[in-house]
């Protein structure tokens, strides 16, 4: 249901975001790290094309990962503090919108009410994903990460390194890592090759 409200709230948005003041195109390439603000200019941006991880600017934690079509940075629009940033996973096209000139479409065409539900949405995610992750147990994190990963579309899985996917959303060691997965791996729960998970079976509850 969340994801329908936020799709119509989205689709409600955008045709007012093509023609607005202020407004410029981004074609991004992949790896490319996007902030919200520039140039002492806050940005909102309209993800139309292509994929964003959403990174913690304090450690460079990545938090979140988000697939057009997004609106990003309504979280800031009463803020002067920007905690994250975006870098994109794959050739992307944004539309970067200043702040001001984004508030005053909001104001002018009544659409609060959507920005609201766009703002609830993302909130819940953040919620949802430090609930899966923030943990002092390790293994618990690992096979929260194992789960999500092998949940992903297969082609994308298969160019997905292991260590860079658990690591990059995670402050555990490498050495950690590398010893539950070999476990695992050795106990026939998992099978990786070349860092790449290949197959997951059911994942025992404790380590």
């Amino acid at each position: 249901m969340d994801n329908v409200l936020t799709t119509s709230a989205i689709e409600k948005i955008t045709p007012f975001l093509v023609n607005v003041g202020g407004a410029f195109v981004i074609y991004a390439s992949q790896n490319q790290s996007i902030r919200f603000r520039s140039l002492n200019k806050q940005y909102v941006y309209y993800l139309t094309e292509g994929e964003v991880d959403m990174h913690r600017e304090v450690d460079d934690l990545l938090i979140l990962t988000m697939s057009a079509p997004k609106i990003l940075g309504l979280s800031l629009l009463n803020s002067d503090d920007c905690f994250h940033y975006m870098k994109t996973t794959r050739n992307s096209k944004l539309i970067a919108i200043e702040q001001t000139h984004f508030r005053e479409l909001i104001e002018t065409n009544n659409l609060w009410k959507e920005v609201f539900t766009i703002t609830s949405s993302l909130v819940k995610s953040y919620f949802r994903r430090d609930e899966r992750f923030y943990s002092k147990n390790v293994y618990d994190v690992i096979k929260n990460n194992l789960e999500i990963l092998w949940d992903s579309p297969p082609l994308e899985r298969k160019k997905t390194s292991i260590f860079k996917y658990i690591l990059s959303r995670s402050d555990m060691s490498r050495s950690s890592l590398s010893k539950v997965l070999k476990d695992l791996n050795d106990g026939g729960y998992i099978t990786i090759s070349r860092g790449k998970l290949l197959n997951i079976k059911s994942l025992p509850d404790r380590y």
